[in-house]
């Protein structure tokens, strides 16, 4: 207690300025190193420094770690924010795809209605672009998926056919063509269409003879016609069974040579059970041209 006692007697000779500051302390280290205690007061600054020293070491290794952490997270943010734009299911990306899909619609539309016979070709390729094939009396482009061959004299589009798929889906007089599209479906719509025969034996040509489903042109739709295809794997039957149908009108037995070859060319009206299979068939192309009731 009396050493308690001296510190305090210490400490109030000093606030009084009996003491100072240093002569106070010199008092105090005597006095506790009579007791065998060390002053902790000494040791202040340097555990001060010691802890500034390791501060700044942390720092200096820490920062640039939380940095790199700052900027990686900031970039994952903005790739996160820009999927989520793109997203087909977030609003921008869904809008964009809308506005691109009706714009191609629109444009297949135009590239496949009758609209475009009687067009400049030159026009065509303001439209479209540049074709795909360019020839002296023919364009070709690819436009909504589909590729559409045009044909033209005297610069005047006067016809244009393209095939029908999964990716080619034209609209035509108000309907559109599918692969799933038949003729009896088309026959529902417009019952004056007539099936037509290009060859039923001994053709001679290099392509396979087809069975079309045609609208010849007539002054009620400018004289425009439309031809529907459904190729010749789909129609072999119904050639074999028309063609005989026509050897019995013609008397003419299976291996008799026609000396008229006529009633086997561009044929139309087929029997009833050769409708009924065509009836059948699925659209694979289509072609729309200038005609005045021309079936062939």
């Amino acid at each position: 207690m009396a050493d308690l006692d001296r510190l305090e007697q210490l400490n109030r000779l000093r606030e009084a300025g009996a003491l100072t500051g240093d002569e106070f302390e010199r008092e105090k280290v005597r006095l506790l190193a009579a007791k065998g205690l060390k002053p902790l007061q000494k040791w202040y600054p340097l555990v001060a420094a010691l802890l500034v020293a390791g501060a700044a070491a942390l720092a200096f290794f820490l920062l640039p770690l939380l940095q790199r952490n700052k900027e990686a997270a900031m970039t994952t943010s903005s790739v996160e924010a820009g999927s989520v734009a793109q997203r087909p299911g977030s609003s921008a990306a869904s809008n964009e795809q809308f506005s691109d899909d009706k714009t191609s619609r629109n444009l297949l539309a135009f590239a496949t209605s009758e609209e475009v016979i009687g067009l400049n070709p030159a026009y065509l390729e303001k439209k479209f672009g540049i074709p795909r094939e360019k020839g002296i009396t023919d364009l070709t482009f690819d436009v909504g998926g589909c590729r559409i061959s045009y044909g033209f004299e005297k610069n005047e589009v006067t016809s244009f056919q393209t095939d029908v798929g999964l990716h080619c889906q034209p609209s035509l007089r108000g309907l559109t063509i599918t692969p799933q599209t038949t003729y009896a479906q088309l026959k529902e719509r417009g019952a004056w269409g007539d099936y037509v025969a290009s060859c039923l034996t001994d053709c001679g040509n290099a392509a396979d003879p087809t069975i079309d489903l045609t609208y010849p042109g007539s002054r009620a739709t400018a004289f425009i016609g439309v031809t529907y295809s459904g190729g010749y794997r789909q129609v072999s039957t119904a050639l074999d069974l028309w063609e005989k149908a026509v050897r019995r009108q013609q008397g003419l037995k299976e291996f008799d040579l026609p000396e008229n070859y006529d009633a086997f060319s561009c044929v139309s009206k087929p029997p009833r059970e050769v409708a009924s299979l065509l009836g059948r068939v699925k659209v694979t192309s289509i072609r729309v041209s200038r005609e005045v009731n021309k079936v062939c």
